[in-house]
């Protein structure tokens, strides 16, 4: 992912990610500007072990899915944005 990739990130509201292996995709090669998307986007984890992988890199606010699935990543989504337009 080139630069103006990740800048055109920082727009969005969600970055998702389905396992340790694409956090660390992610991020290589680009450690610093890849953590700094995360402070104005929620990282969204399939399980505890990909956001112990996403801690790794300094990040540790994910929401992060109790099943494991796409549809626990579905429902921790639905929940977060339910809370904000509270």
């Amino acid at each position: 992912m080139e630069q103006t990739e990740l800048a055109r990130l920082k727009t969005a509201d969600y970055i998702t990610f389905e396992s340790g292996s694409g956090v660390r995709g992610f991020f290589a090669g680009r450690e610093a500007e890849a953590a700094s998307l995360f402070e104005t986007v929620r990282p969204v984890c399939i399980g505890k072990v990909t956001a112990a992988v996403l801690a790794e890199y300094g990040v540790k606010n994910a929401l992060t899915a109790s099943d494991y699935t796409a549809d626990g990543i579905l429902e921790v989504l639905l929940t977060d944005r339910n809370e904000i337009t509270r």
